[in-house]
């Protein structure tokens, strides 16, 4: 037997989605023209394919961020939200917008 090279399987260039803009939890709130604290209790409902994200900083400094189509997405569910907020129940079970 011959002995055979390993090497590192790391993903080509060609095969990675584009870069997309990012916009911070606060800058979204900004954005949206909400509070932050709002944001922070909705965002968490949120998945990557609803366009959300955590973005890393340096001394472990984390950040949820929103892709263009998360800010679409957070805006559904601020209004799922709102409306929900008075009785204590999400909805009927599914993501807002789905």
């Amino acid at each position: 037997m011959s002995a055979q090279t390993v090497e590192p399987v790391l993903p080509r260039l060609s095969t990675l989605r584009s870069c997309a803009p990012s916009y911070t939890l606060p800058l979204a709130a900004e954005m949206l023209g909400e509070d932050a604290e709002l944001l922070w209790e909705v965002y968490i409902d949120m998945e990557p394919e609803d366009g959300c994200l955590w973005v890393y900083g340096s001394d472990e400094q984390q950040i949820p961020a929103f892709t263009g189509f998360g800010i679409e997405s957070l805006t559904d569910f601020i209004r799922e939200h709102k409306a929900n907020r008075g009785d204590g129940k999400n909805g009927d079970g599914q993501k807002p917008g789905s």
